[in-house]
């Protein structure tokens, strides 16, 4: 799968650079449901995958201050679930912002991040 799951999040080598591991399994219990997926750690980023739900097998890469922020709460384990889709710009030049399954992180340029949860806990 790791090839499949690289080349679907990414056709340009130089913004995750290689595969740190082979891509593996990885649980959430998010809202008491157990979903699984895969994880691809890079040099530069990591790549998640959800197996079940509406963006089941949509790789979504998860990179920068947004990925500190989202390992903080335990990545894919913790209150946020898996990626929903990429990572964009806030405008203006503000920062940046993505989606996860149960909130939204935004990174700033300043360096500081906040992260939004929904009302699923």
């Amino acid at each position: 799968m790791y090839r499949s799951t690289y080349s679907k999040a990414t056709s340009n080598f130089f913004s995750l650079g290689r595969a740190t591991s082979s891509e593996f399994r990885v649980r959430s219990s998010l809202g008491g449901f157990n979903m699984t997926g895969t994880c691809l750690p890079c040099e530069r980023g990591t790549i998640y995958r959800a197996d079940y739900g509406r963006y089941a097998d949509n790789p979504f890469i998860v990179s920068g201050s947004i990925l500190r922020e989202y390992k903080k709460y335990n990545a894919h384990g913790g209150r946020l679930g898996f990626p929903i889709g990429p990572r964009f710009d806030l405008g203006h030049n503000d920062g940046y912002m993505q989606k996860f399954q149960a909130g939204v992180i935004k990174a700033y340029r300043n360096g500081h991040c906040d992260v939004d949860f929904n009302n699923y806990r």
